[in-house]
């Protein structure tokens, strides 16, 4: 390195506006000086980068996470020992807007902006996945998701497409109760021509094996058969391909649910040790999957101080809007992670339809004065959620079960 003179034990601050090729840096050294370059998405990028850093003993740095992007530049970072700071993209957002009085936004102007939120200490922990052990975990349940995404898009595409037009009254038959055997009998019966070309008892005969011990299988067939000769859709062809692509769906449905199946077991076996991971389970509402992905957008639970700053990473943290005389309702600032609420969320709406639990009890006291009231329902089950999530950050960070209302709560072992 050539050209630094700045004394030993100086702190410089170094901001970097996160791209997919190269990343914009603004440095500014402890004598004022800046220094302005783009560092290439490689290892030589980086390494041709920190040379002007070696000097310095300590060296903050302040990132906005962009995708996934900004991952392979942050480890770098923490693998040289620098300070580095998370930097909220609201907050970057709105001091942009604020510094420069536009909406005019490039990655130059990015990069002041940052190194003005780290100049005064506007920032926020960086948690690397690697560092703090979850990369896995967040692996695994980032797989599981993009899997279940694509499974709800066949779903949605049957249902919306082939359904509509060629057999509307199979939807019926078909909730994720049904999943398995609703698949195997649409394999065979694509279309209510299939259904039509045989009698009852020839169909029975044909579709009672699909179906595998299901309990009052008959009487579902019988109605399967009713709706089918009667049916409204656009008639099709055994040989057409409508019947080859609908069939192409389902299978990959069935596929997609395998995986989803491997995940989830490989997911228990990862995680069965966990001390966090017995905690969550033992909450009504919380399985597997829900325990998994809390896990994994949460990480250690220990690290939040207090329940409060849970509760704000979740975005259940209250918010109202007062001006003058004016004060408005209360309302949950939904600024946190989104996927943990909506974990929680499905938690709370399985818990509250369980019994000798206390978020049953919650959500019965809160909708007790019109339990028909729609709206009043929602907000039960957003207070319930909240509450399932205090709840589990109490128990996972005493290490102690949960326990039915007045059961005493077990220590973890």
């Amino acid at each position: 390195m050539t050209g630094i003179s700045h004394s030993v034990g100086s702190c410089p601050m170094v901001a970097i506006d996160i791209a997919k090729l190269s990343h914009e840096v603004l440095i500014e050294f402890p004598d004022g000086k800046r220094k302005r370059m783009k560092v290439r998405n490689s290892r030589e990028g980086f390494e041709s980068f920190f040379e002007h850093l070696k000097p310095f003993p300590k060296v903050i740095a302040g990132l906005e996470p962009s995708g996934n992007y900004h991952r392979n530049f942050a480890h770098f970072l923490l693998e040289k020992s620098v300070d580095l700071k998370c930097i909220s993209s609201i907050v970057a957002a709105r001091t942009r807007e604020a510094l420069h009085n536009s909406w005019d936004k490039n990655d130059p102007k990015d990069a002041q902006v940052i190194l003005y939120l780290l100049k005064h200490n506007l920032t926020q922990i960086y948690h690397d996945p690697y560092k703090e052990r979850t990369i896995d975990v967040q692996e695994l349940a980032g797989k599981h998701y993009q899997i279940s995404q694509r499974r709800t898009e066949i779903r949605h595409s049957i249902i919306n497409h082939y359904f509509a037009i060629y057999f509307p009254e199979a939807e019926k038959f078909w909730n994720p109760n049904r999943g398995e055997w609703f698949g195997r009998l649409m394999l065979h019966f694509p279309a209510p021509s299939f259904v039509q070309s045989l009698t009852e008892d020839e169909f029975l005969n044909q579709a009672l094996p699909l179906l595998k011990g299901r309990p009052m299988k008959e009487v579902l067939l019988r109605d399967f058969y009713l709706v089918a000769k009667n049916s409204i859709g656009v008639p099709t062809s055994i040989d057409s391909e409508m019947v080859r692509l609908f069939k192409d769906d389902i299978l990959e449905m069935q596929q997609l649910t395998e995986r989803l199946k491997k995940i989830e077991e490989r997911s228990h076996e990862y995680l069965c040790h966990r001390t966090d991971y017995k905690v969550l389970r033992s909450l009504p509402g919380i399985g597997p999957v829900i325990a998994l992905n809390i896990i994994a957008e949460a990480g250690d639970l220990k690290r939040f101080k207090h329940e409060k700053q849970f509760l704000k990473f979740c975005g259940f943290d209250l918010s109202t809007s007062q001006s003058g005389q004016y004060r408005g309702y209360s309302q949950i600032s939904k600024r946190g992670n989104r996927r943990l609420r909506s974990m929680f969320w499905q938690a709370a709406k399985t818990a509250v339809h369980m019994n000798t639990n206390s978020f049953q009890k919650k959500f019965s006291d809160y909708i007790s004065k019109d339990p028909k009231n729609k709206d009043l329902r929602r907000k039960a089950y957003t207070a319930t959620a909240i509450k399932m999530a205090r709840v589990a950050y109490a128990l996972v960070t005493k290490e102690t079960y949960y326990r039915p209302l007045s059961m005493e709560v077990g220590q973890v072992e």
